[in-house]
């Protein structure tokens, strides 16, 4: 129980070190702060209800073999145990508490999981903001600062969803138990109903395959932005080298390093050149793919696989449904 609690505190430690303290540009989204403190709030509700149900717990069991004890006393010297009755009575009210408590965690517990699934909905639209910020900037240090900011939001979209508790598919027996009409046609609705959640989770997939072909399309366009660019600063680059070469020609007399933008090797002088690519951000759509990919965003793969898997299961439903209500009418 301590380990589930520490683990789940420090995802959520994490995803708000990404949030505050990763030095990306602050978010302007008053809506998405809200949705953090909300999911922060509820996990702390529900830590402090799992502390004292276990704290609860401890106090029960050691009542019990107090209990125990005394009622083995008691049988011993075969008199009845005068702290006996209070000590039955503490147990029923300890037993009682745990009982609420644990009403409170599964109620908590629920709560949780709606807020996280509404910061993931409010990550979802800011990054979405951020993209379409992105296709209207105009310069190269505002594309890579909202490059960094989609990144950094990604890493904790990523996070807050692996706390969301995973949703299984729903199971169906499919062969009949009964020959009466009215049975077949309850089995059938239940098959509609299994349908139903299914076609659910196959709208949340397709939302999550639609927003990694964008981040895919994405880096690709900003990787061949960042290699347009370093071409461009190659070439500048080169120019004033050239530029360099020509004026130290025309200046034999000249004292080496006075105005002269040459280095003595021959080189052209990094001062004044410099470009606000540096080499680390000057990558191949290739690597950023690759770096894309180890920050945790979703293999495309995997979720067309998992879409498949559910348009498949769907299907099966919905056969299963058809068969069983013509059984019934058949059978009427």
């Amino acid at each position: 129980m301590v380990a589930f609690l520490d683990n789940e505190m420090f995802g959520l430690v994490s995803v708000f070190l990404i949030a505050t303290l990763s030095g990306e540009p602050r978010l302007d989204s008053s809506e998405l702060d809200r949705r953090r403190a909300d999911a922060a709030e509820a996990s702390r509700r529900l830590s402090e209800l799992r502390t004292e149900e276990t704290a609860a717990r401890q106090q029960l069991e050691a009542l019990a073999a107090e209990i125990a004890q005394t009622k083995a006393q008691a049988k011993a010297k075969l008199l009845p145990a005068r702290e006996l009755p209070e000590l039955l009575r503490n147990s029923q009210q300890l037993s009682s508490r745990v009982t609420e408590l644990t009403g409170k965690i599964a109620s908590q517990e629920a709560e949780l999981q709606r807020r996280n699934g509404q910061l993931l909905d409010a990550l979802s639209q800011q990054i979405s903001r951020s993209r379409q910020d992105w296709e209207a900037s105009r310069t190269p240090e505002e594309k890579e600062a909202l490059l960094r900011t989609m990144r950094s939001l990604r890493a904790e979209q990523e996070q807050v969803r692996a706390m969301l508790r995973p949703r299984s598919a729903p199971s169906f027996a499919g062969t009949p138990t009964s020959d009466v009409p009215e049975d077949l046609l309850e089995q059938a609705d239940a098959a509609r109903d299994a349908e139903d959640k299914v076609k659910r989770q196959l709208a949340s997939v397709d939302a999550r395959i639609a927003d990694a072909r964008e981040q895919r399309d994405l880096e690709r366009r900003m990787g061949e932005f960042l290699s347009d660019q370093s071409l461009l600063d190659q070439r500048d680059l080169r120019l004033r080298g050239s530029g360099s070469t020509d004026s130290a020609s025309h200046n034999v007399g000249q004292r080496p390093g006075s105005d002269n933008p040459s280095s003595p090797t021959g080189q052209p002088s990094q001062s004044g050149g410099s470009s606000v690519w540096s080499d680390a951000v000057r990558r191949d759509p290739t690597s950023l793919q690759n770096q894309a990919a180890s920050q945790g965003e979703e293999p495309l793969e995997a979720l067309l696989h998992e879409r498949r898997r559910l348009e498949a299961l769907a299907g099966q439903l919905e056969l299963q449904a058809k068969d069983l209500e013509e059984r019934a009418r058949a059978l009427k």
